[in-house]
């Protein structure tokens, strides 16, 4: 992977806007896999990681925090976000799909990637949905490790870290941004709602955008 680029997308509030129906299929899931009505409505799910609310449950319920309950709490929700997903006619964030075609096309040393809080099948199961789940080749996901930064530094690891040339992480929180710290990363904060240009750029952000028609290709562009 010798003079690669890498490029990392968040996915809630980055790539899609799923409308709450993530955050409902989570709290069906509580109900269905544990019997616990409403047992993650007061969650805040931004910028979290899949893992890390699933433990904040089981702890809040005196369940244990064990693979094999954090693995029947995924199988739920997986089930419950394709369901809430099926007819849903959301589309992803205006100008997403003509960018990532763009960045894919212009330079074939640049790799796309993933790092979510999502479980992997849960982010495989929204970004097909909204048709864009192709353009990513690898990533980092919420069921692997709770905490976004250690996610970021293993992902790194995995393909070689003294081999990619230029690391660049989008998304719209806080957490994606000191993700980005932890790998070196330059980083591009989406203002979907959550964050203000100016915030992010407070916290060091190397570029804040409002719309994809802003992102800065010349980044990317073929060496």
């Amino acid at each position: 992977m010798k003079n690669k680029s890498l490029l990392l997308f968040d996915i809630d509030g980055t790539l899609i806007n799923t409308e709450g129906r993530g955050a409902m299929a989570f709290n069906k899931a509580a109900e269905t896999a544990f019997g616990v009505k409403n047992g993650t409505t007061h969650f805040n799910f931004a910028g979290a990681t899949d893992s890390g609310l699933i433990n904040q449950f089981l702890t809040n319920h005196n369940l244990e925090t064990s693979r094999e309950n954090l693995n029947q709490f995924i199988d739920a929700y997986v089930f419950w976000l394709d369901y809430f997903l099926t007819g849903s006619e959301s589309s992803p964030y205006p100008g997403l799909e003509s960018l990532l075609s763009t960045l894919v096309n212009q330079n074939p040393n640049l790799t796309l990637g993933l790092l979510t809080g999502n479980a992997r099948l849960g982010a495989e199961i929204k970004l097909r949905h909204y048709g864009v789940w192709h353009y990513f080749s690898v990533g980092g996901f919420g069921c692997e490790h709770p905490d976004r930064n250690e996610l970021a530094v293993r992902l790194v690891q995995s393909l070689g870290a003294d081999d990619l040339t230029e690391i660049a992480l989008v998304g719209d929180t806080l957490n994606d941004l000191n993700a980005a710290k932890a790998i070196g990363a330059k980083f591009i904060g989406f203002c979907s709602g959550k964050i203000s240009r100016r915030e992010f750029l407070l916290n060091d952000a190397d570029l804040a955008i409002g719309t994809y028609d802003e992102f800065p290709l010349e980044w990317f562009s073929a060496l």
